[in-house]
């Protein structure tokens, strides 16, 4: 009877108390235990909570439940650990805290194989999401594809926009390269790199053979002056990547060409020309000489340039030369692989000119190729 009394004493006290204390007769909570000595703990100090091989096959009616699941069959995808009832799912209990970690060993592995340190993600064929606000905002599948406004990423990184745009800031500059690199989008709304070589500048410079021209239209020659060879290095100029000479065999009948990739292009031809005979002229003397510019065979543009001689030239006394300069310039676009381009002259009156080429060691005629695009 007396047992019986201090026992329904002692249920009294933990009923007005509310604390229970093990190992300690203070308690400061509703269940403090205490462990003989903190500094030093043995292998068995602390608390076991149920463990349990799978998750219970009815959900619990107690939010707060506390499980360790020690799945030894692996019947059950997630990880061994903490969980708790939260009303309506087993939350995992992790270590990674929301304010920040420290003491991580970040994994190492290569991408797309398995990770062997520390990670945010999941350890099973599903997606990972980031949301805000109870939204989701980011999403990495199971394939490694990265999402920011929709959910069923197919490609590595695919944006909606929203119809806003893309903003980057503080872009660092990179050093100029022979290559350009644009971002294109093609009709299914995907982005690549398309690579642009850096052409703009490229240029061209050749002299002309020196040469007599008459009234039979003639190709205008360089076969003897289109390398440092026969120039020198510092008249000979051929950066246009992709460029190259075909010289013709017969100096009088067969044509030079220069063969050019796409692009657009800035050609000119400075001819330099003198009347041919150092002789008589009769008064009143008029000559047109024609300049045509071919392309891939058919005439593309012509430029004509005329020499007017008045005066008494012809007393039987050598005159002396009459000197000229025609500059000729046009532009034009290629899209064929290669498309080669001449020059012609043709003299329509009666006194022949003779283009002067080299002069010592400059040149006085020229074609410059200067490549825009």
């Amino acid at each position: 009877m007396k047992l019986s009394l201090l026992f329904i004493l002692a249920l009294s006290c933990v009923s007005v108390f509310a604390q229970v204390g093990i190992g300690t007769t203070t308690p400061k909570s509703s269940l403090d235990i205490s462990i003989a000595n903190s500094l030093t703990p043995t292998n068995t100090d602390g608390i076991l909570v149920p463990r349990v091989n799978n998750f219970p096959a009815s959900n619990p009616s107690a939010t707060g439940l506390l499980i360790y699941l020690d799945d030894t069959d692996n019947n059950d995808p997630q990880p061994d650990g903490f969980y708790f009832w939260n009303k309506t799912k087993w939350n995992y209990v992790s270590g990674w805290n929301y304010y920040g970690n420290e003491g991580t060993s970040p994994s190492t592995a290569a991408i797309g194989v398995a990770a062997n340190g520390d990670y945010i993600g999941t350890k099973d064929n599903a997606d990972f999401v980031v949301g805000t606000n109870g939204l989701e905002r980011l999403r990495i599948t199971a394939a490694g594809n990265i999402a920011i406004g929709k959910t069923n990423p197919t490609k590595r990184l695919e944006i909606n926009a929203n119809n806003d745009y893309v903003k980057f800031e503080n872009l660092a500059t990179k050093t100029t390269s022979t290559k350009t690199f644009f971002m294109v989008r093609d009709a299914n709304n995907e982005v690549g790199l398309s690579e642009v070589e850096n052409v703009a500048g490229q240029l061209i410079r050749i002299g002309l053979n020196t040469a007599t021209y008459d009234t039979t239209e003639k190709a205008i020659r360089f076969k003897d002056n289109n390398d440092a060879t026969e120039m020198g290095g510092n008249n000979f100029i051929n950066t246009v990547t992709g460029s190259s000479f075909t010289e013709g065999g017969n100096l009088t009948t067969d044509k030079d060409f220069i063969n050019l990739p796409p692009g657009t292009y800035k050609i000119t031809l400075k001819a330099s020309y003198t009347n041919g005979s150092s002789g008589l002229l009769s008064l009143s003397t008029t000559n047109n000489i024609t300049f045509r510019f071919y392309v891939n065979g058919t005439e593309y543009s012509r430029q004509y340039s005329n020499f007017n001689a008045t005066g008494l030239l012809s007393l039987g006394i050598a005159a002396d030369l009459v000197k000229n300069d025609c500059i000729f310039t046009d532009f034009l676009t290629l899209t064929a692989a290669s498309t080669p381009i001449y020059f012609s002259v043709q003299n329509d009156g009666s006194v022949p000119y003779t283009i002067t080429g080299k002069s010592g060691s400059g040149y006085r005629s020229i074609i410059l190729v200067e490549r825009l695009r």
